[in-house]
């Protein structure tokens, strides 16, 4: 493989593992009570409602 290969592949992967690492860390330092119930989490925001979901209004 060339220069410019190795140059490439090296940053690519360097790349790929920062931000694999940084992803595992986020998912493993997220704090446990940022989220009241879990299904709280997965409901869809409906602007038709007067409040969002955890019930803190955005007006």
């Amino acid at each position: 493989m060339t220069l410019g290969g190795w140059i490439t592949f090296l940053c690519s992967m360097g790349f790929f593992i920062s931000l694999f690492a940084w992803c595992i860390y986020k998912t493993l330092i997220i704090k446990k009570n940022t989220v009241k119930d879990f299904h709280e989490a997965l409901e869809a925001y409906d602007p038709d409602h007067s409040e969002p979901p955890g019930g803190k209004s955005c007006k």
